[in-house]
């Protein structure tokens, strides 16, 4: 029931950047709001016979966003981490949060794949570039424009030990849930 609220908020979400170019944006836990997801996140893993691991920042961390936006986000970025490892014994996908060093909150799902080729590390966010041979090259483009469109930055790197790390960074509330 709750998965099926969730999609109605997608499509409602979708239909009004569509026709309004964006959304009612409210303050919110960061750390909430990915909770409510792990279920989702948790099935696609073991579908895909991989680990997944958390590291969130803990306590009451608020950013000012669109909780489905920043879900579907998140969902689209752990989908892609599936992709990359499917062909690969150790699949092993990490999701985490914390503060950067401007005092803004970082978001990183990275995974044990073969990382993004350099040929298109610098194009991978934009529209109609894809990795993957039945891609659409949509996805990551949506996700960089959400990030983007609250004054976030969204960017890609190398695991150290291979694999890729996709991040965002959104700016914190203060205590009375202002900028």
């Amino acid at each position: 029931g709750d998965q099926a609220v969730r999609a109605g908020e997608i499509i409602r979400t979708m239909r009004d950047l569509a026709t309004r170019g964006g959304t009612e944006q409210k303050t919110e836990s960061l750390s909430g709001i990915l909770a409510e997801i792990e279920f989702i996140i948790g099935l696609m893993v073991r579908d895909a016979g991989a680990r997944i691991f958390y590291d969130r920042q803990q306590g009451l961390v608020t950013c000012r966003f669109y909780r489905i936006q920043i879900q579907q986000l998140v969902v689209n970025l752990v989908r892609n981490a599936i992709d990359a490892v499917a062909k690969f014994p150790d699949r092993e996908i990490r999701i985490s949060t914390r503060p950067d060093v401007d005092g803004k909150l970082l978001t990183t799902v990275e995974d044990s794949g073969p990382g993004v080729d350099t040929a298109i590390m610098g194009r991978v966010f934009q529209p109609l570039a894809s990795t993957k041979a039945t891609g659409r090259g949509l996805g990551l483009s949506i996700c960089r424009a959400i990030v983007e469109n609250r004054g976030g930055k969204h960017w890609v790197d190398p695991r150290p030990l291979g694999g890729a790390a996709f991040s965002f960074v959104l700016a914190r509330t203060g205590a009375n849930g202002d900028d």
